[in-house]
């Protein structure tokens, strides 16, 4: 047993003496700190770097030539000889382009007519309450206009007025489980 023992210290003194002695609690602070600072100054150049990659592909992608826009407008060969038909075929012209112009106008409204109307739609579309709030709501609305029917029956003793709240809740919402409840306590209401 004493064997096993002597192995068994022999051991844990070699493994001891392979590795360092533990830091004391100011040199642990202290290289925590270390650590963290290293951590922070290599995501801080790192993310310089990114930067200034990004914009380096930028300035590249700007620098591309645009592709070609340039529209080539032929004019029509010069037949008149005289000023009558130069001045004839000025107005025919002019005719021409004011239509194309007034064209071109009417697409551009209706255009943006279409670009608002989708803009509606998509702000409409976001804010349409869903069904199951909308059954809520309903059941909600039910519930108040029954409540109202009750105070005007107990607390105001007007049974006239009560029963026509009943009657406006059976009518307004006659799928709501307060319907039912608004039919039996019209029945209970006196006439």
């Amino acid at each position: 047993m004493t064997r096993h023992t002597d192995s068994l210290a022999e051991l844990l003194g070699t493994t001891d003496a392979a590795f360092a002695p533990p830091l004391l609690q100011s040199d642990l602070a202290r290289a925590v700190r270390r650590r963290a600072s290293r951590r922070s100054r290599v995501r801080t150049c790192g993310t310089v770097i990114l930067l200034f990659a990004s914009l380096g592909i930028a300035a590249m992608l700007l620098r591309r030539p645009a592709p070609s826009t340039t529209v080539v407008i032929q004019q029509p060969p010069s037949r008149a000889t005289n000023p009558r038909e130069s001045e004839s075929q000025l107005r025919e012209l002019r005719a021409t382009a004011d239509t194309q112009h007034a064209t071109l106008e009417r697409w551009r409204r209706s255009h943006d007519t279409r670009r608002r109307l989708e803009r509606v739609h998509a702000t409409l579309a976001a804010a349409a309450p869903s069904p199951e709030v909308i059954a809520v709501e309903r059941e909600r609305a039910a519930l108040i206009l029954l409540d109202h029917a009750d105070r005007l029956r107990l607390e105001l003793k007007e049974e006239e007025a009560a029963r026509a709240a009943y009657r406006r809740t059976i009518e307004l919402f006659p799928d709501t489980r307060w319907a039912a409840v608004a039919r039996q306590r019209m029945e209970q209401t006196p006439t």
